[in-house]
């Protein structure tokens, strides 16, 4: 049996939304799976400042699906017999509302079975949901947390005005939009009644760190290409021993030499840490993409033109392709504790936290080529 629906109500002042699309497409490609193509498209007109004297609104887009939005006691809840089924709310995170449409597969599956609305609603400031403050001094000031949740907030209040009874509302969100949807719970308690946020890293913002920690999203990179992971141990020693002797192997111009022609860099590298910033960056993004199935939800966001899909499972297909390997890396010492010692060949490097001290500036470029790490 379904809970009880809740039958408080909270009214808000907001602009009426205006259809920008208005009907649903005639034949839907995939009906009713994650895809923009399902959208029913609205303009919702906000208010640039929720709390202050400026004036001014902006449209802010909404993707809407209510095919199967219906009375809450045909999605066999107990609620009066007027009473709309329940809202699935997306707070939209730092990129167009149409990758997180296209890939929270969640709020798809449970709003056909609860009878629910689905909404998408893109944040402030994203290219079709910016105000016009062209000229406008501290424009960027009205672009924070706190105006985004009052957004959601409005729009929240807005939908609910089309039926006598309160519609229950359950938002979504991951990452930064899984910290907003969080916040959102805990500022306006009465707004919405429950939250699903994922890999939301509230205690990781620098306002809240009280002791050095390990970095989480290297740890969660770590995870992937580790047996846990479905990859392999291997793998992921390799990739942890890889950034600090590749730094260790660039500290002289030989050995920066030999660096960038293994890399076929496009011009000489000045610096071997901004190679291995380079060279973290994919794992980073892959990590965020790590589906079981293929995926463009970080190849939409990431490039431009067509997006092509991530491999099911990409860190696995990174260890396979790349480093899963026997390259003759000795490790003594806790990883764990980030408190160790790496030999490839003649090269070493001590590690200790945050520094790490070696030999890389008294090696030749011959041992350094025959100690192998160039093959990292």
């Amino acid at each position: 049996r379904r809970p009880s629906y809740m039958a408080f109500a909270f009214a808000a002042a907001a602009a009426a939304p205006r259809s920008i699309g208005g009907r649903w497409r005639p034949a839907e490609a995939a009906a009713g799976r994650p895809s923009v193509a399902n959208c029913t498209w609205q303009n919702f007109t906000q208010a640039v400042d929720h709390f202050g004297g400026a004036a001014g609104t902006f449209p802010q887009r909404l993707c809407l699906y209510d095919k199967w939005w219906k009375r809450a006691s045909k999605g066999g809840f107990k609620a009066p017999a007027d009473a709309p089924g329940p809202i699935l709310f997306y707070t939209g995170n730092e990129s167009p509302v149409d990758e997180y449409v296209n890939n929270t597969g969640l709020m798809w599956e449970l709003a056909e079975d609860l009878g629910a609305l689905i909404v998408f609603a893109e944040h402030r400031y994203e290219p079709l949901s910016h105000p016009a403050l062209c000229g406008t001094q501290r424009c960027f000031a009205y672009c924070t947390t706190a105006q985004a949740i009052a957004d959601w907030v409005t729009i929240i209040a807005a939908l609910r005005r089309k039926h006598k009874v309160r519609a229950p509302v359950v938002a979504f969100g991951g990452s930064y939009g899984g910290m907003l949807a969080g916040w959102l719970r805990m500022k306006y308690p009465e707004v919405v009644d429950g939250v699903i946020a994922a890999s939301a890293p509230i205690w990781q913002l620098a306002g809240t760190v009280q002791r050095e920690t390990l970095d989480m999203p290297a740890v969660a990179i770590s995870k992937g290409v580790s047996a846990a992971g479905g990859a392999t141990d291997r793998c992921r020693d390799n990739l942890k021993a890889a950034w600090p002797l590749l730094q260790e192997a660039g500290r002289t111009a030989a050995g920066l030499r030999l660096l960038s022609r293994s890399v076929k860099a496009c011009s000489p590298l000045h610096d071997a840490r901004a190679l291995t910033r380079w060279a973290q960056s994919p794992y980073f993004f892959l990590a965020e993409g790590n589906y079981p199935f293929p995926s463009t939800y970080i190849t939409f966001s990431v490039t431009e033109g067509k997006a092509f899909p991530l491999p099911s499972w990409p860190m696995r297909v990174a260890c396979e392709r790349g480093i899963d390997a026997d390259f003759g890396v000795r490790v003594d010492g806790s990883v764990a504790d980030v408190n160790f010692t790496l030999s490839l060949g003649d090269l070493e490097v001590a590690v200790d936290w945050a520094d790490a001290t070696g030999n890389g500036d008294t090696l030749t470029a011959e041992q350094l080529e025959a100690s192998g790490v160039m093959r990292l």
